[in-house]
């Protein structure tokens, strides 16, 4: 009777969840097999104003701030932040509307703390460059938006960070963002952002720092694996100079991210292939890491 009931009361939250996760109209995470969701609440934040334009900060839904979008990765478990803000010209016209999302992990230890404050900090410091950066995101959509709003302004541009991957391994664990930027053309721009931190004490750590391999070792490695899938790779996927590109490139800021077997390798769009390619990744297993 008691596991009937603990999975009776599992089945409402879970439909609670879908529930609010369509009333407000967000993505949710999938829950894994043992869920154990979050309730954490959407920032809303008052940016300065401008002398030359106008911001404001939004929310799609008030009634929805308190929804459960909690995962899991390992043995840590997460919640899922927002910061929502649209900026406006002097006319009152929407020129740019920013989303980010940030994990938020679970305890008071203090490895957990110190990487939560690593993304409170990144959250401000992000808002803090779209609203006083002469070259940000949100000035280039102003400025636009001044030189041809008399030709028909096409819409506000949108930048969206989404939390991608949470994994751990080994004491370590990994975050993988994304993030789109649409400018108004044919397709906007992707971008990735990774951290990997050590759980014990919440600092950031090198590839170099996770495995009992140099960075020698490492640029060996990445090139074989890359060259590889660029010689694996269909004539129009990959540039016709890629392979060379790999042999020069420097592997130590290649990007990369924990999966559920090893790490994950990533080149970005058009630095080997076309945008339809996409990001370009190569994965070590872990046992090959250890």
């Amino acid at each position: 009777m008691i596991k009937k009931k603990r999975w009776f009361a599992l089945s409402v939250l879970l439909v609670l969840t879908m529930v609010l996760a369509v009333a407000c109209g967000k993505k949710t995470v999938d829950p894994p097999e043992a869920p154990q969701s979050e309730e954490t609440q959407e920032e809303t934040e008052a940016a300065p104003q401008q002398s030359t334009e106008q911001t404001k900060t939004e929310s799609e839904n008030d009634d929805c701030m308190d929804q459960l979008i909690g995962g899991s990765a390992g043995t840590v478990n997460y919640a899922v932040n927002f910061v929502e803000k649209q900026y406006e010209a002097e006319d009152g016209t929407a020129i740019f509307k920013m989303s980010m999302a940030y994990p938020i992990f679970e305890g008071e230890e203090e490895g957990v703390m110190q990487i939560n404050r690593f993304y409170q900090d990144w959250s401000e410091q992000k808002v803090k460059e779209y609203e006083e950066d002469e070259d940000s995101t949100r000035q280039s959509a102003l400025e636009v938006y001044r030189e041809s709003r008399d030709a028909g302004w096409p819409g506000p541009w949108t930048e969206n960070y989404e939390v991608s991957s949470v994994k751990t391994w080994n004491g370590y664990v990994s975050v993988l963002m994304d993030s789109y930027l649409y400018e108004g053309g044919a397709h906007g721009m992707p971008y990735r952002e990774g951290h990997v931190f050590r759980l014990s004490d919440g600092q950031e750590v090198e590839l170099a720092d996770l495995t009992n391999k140099d960075q020698g070792e490492w640029d060996k490695i990445l090139r074989a694996r890359f060259a590889d899938r660029i010689a694996q790779g269909e004539e129009a996927e990959f540039f016709e100079d890629a392979l060379e590109s790999i042999k020069v490139r420097d592997m130590k800021d290649v990007g990369y991210y924990f999966t559920e077997t090893g790490i994950a390798f990533y080149l970005p769009p058009y630095e080997v292939g076309p945008y339809s390619t996409g990001y370009v990744e190569v994965e070590v297993p872990f046992d090959e890491i250890a």
